[in-house]
């Protein structure tokens, strides 16, 4: 169709200003790379609104409290999914409350929930404020499926590595001949056992749109990316990028004031380890 087929929005150096919906889980990891994006939309003149848990945007720990100045600007929608900024804890919950144990399911009822009540709130908001554009976490698909029943297109954001994309089955990612035997397994292994269901969803919903690879082509270091995917860096750079905290300042307080490295390892990293992280942490 005309909607999954489309590329990326024309002029988007200098187009009129559209109403561009965010979505995302409130998961830490996946909502600051976006809430970045819609910053940066802002700036461009851009009317945003983020839409996610409503246990995020009520708490002190989210929207209400030390994320506030994040969303300054943007319209904030709740969704009634249940869900925390703790992905484990969800995992837990949802583990208890319907008996299921292996990871696979787990993610697929989390889907199935979300995919229960992220209708109402969408069209709603699409009645009222008609939605453009919109930027999804890869996580969220969901949110892709609603807007793709609405005939509202949008691109993917991938808060990874660009390897992922591959794991994502992202259409022009057919070819694992560059991957090492281990990364073949280990793909294998968490598609299957973890992410099928969602990965079908991105095959058939997203496969073909933009993806926004929160990563640099120098860190990642292997074949080229799709041409239908970006890199676009990391939120090191963003200009509101929340301060350390508490243990945190001070650990990277003491490294400092010792002309220590301080190394971050994040799941990307372990998926795709790169030699530089490697060689630091032997």
């Amino acid at each position: 169709s005309a909607v999954r087929t489309r590329r990326w929005p024309a002029g988007r150096a200098g187009c009129a200003a559209m109403h561009i919906l965010l979505g995302s889980t409130a998961y830490t990891g996946h909502l600051m790379p976006t809430l970045r994006k819609g910053r940066a939309l802002l700036s461009r003149g851009h009317k945003v609104t983020l839409l996610t848990s409503r246990g995020w945007v009520e708490s002190k720990n989210g929207a209400a409290g030390k994320f506030s100045s994040e969303v300054q600007g943007m319209r904030v929608v709740s969704v009634d999914d249940g869900m925390t900024d703790n992905v484990s804890f969800d995992l837990k919950n949802i583990e208890e409350k319907y008996g299921l144990k292996a990871p696979r399911s787990l993610v697929w009822q989390m889907i199935r929930i979300w995919e229960d009540v992220i209708g109402a709130p969408l069209q709603e908001l699409h009645a009222t404020d008609p939605i453009d554009y919109a930027l999804v976490d890869y996580f969220c698909v969901a949110w892709m499926k609603q807007l793709t029943n609405m005939g509202i297109d949008y691109c993917v954001n991938l808060s990874t590595p660009g390897a992922m994309l591959w794991l994502c089955r992202v259409e022009g990612t057919e070819d694992w001949s560059w991957m090492t035997m281990g990364n073949r397994l280990e793909f294998f292994i968490l598609h299957h056992a973890v992410f099928f269901h969602m990965n079908q969803l991105h095959r058939t919903l997203a496969g073909s749109k933009p993806w926004l690879v929160d990563s640099f082509p120098e860190a990642d270091g292997f074949v080229a990316l799709p041409a239908h995917c970006r890199y676009c860096g990391s939120m090191a750079d963003a200009p509101n990028s929340l301060a350390l905290e508490d243990k945190f300042a001070a650990f990277f307080l003491r490294a400092a004031n010792a002309a220590r490295p301080v190394i971050c390892v994040s799941l990307g990293s372990m998926i795709k380890p790169d030699k530089v992280i490697v060689n630091a942490l032997y």
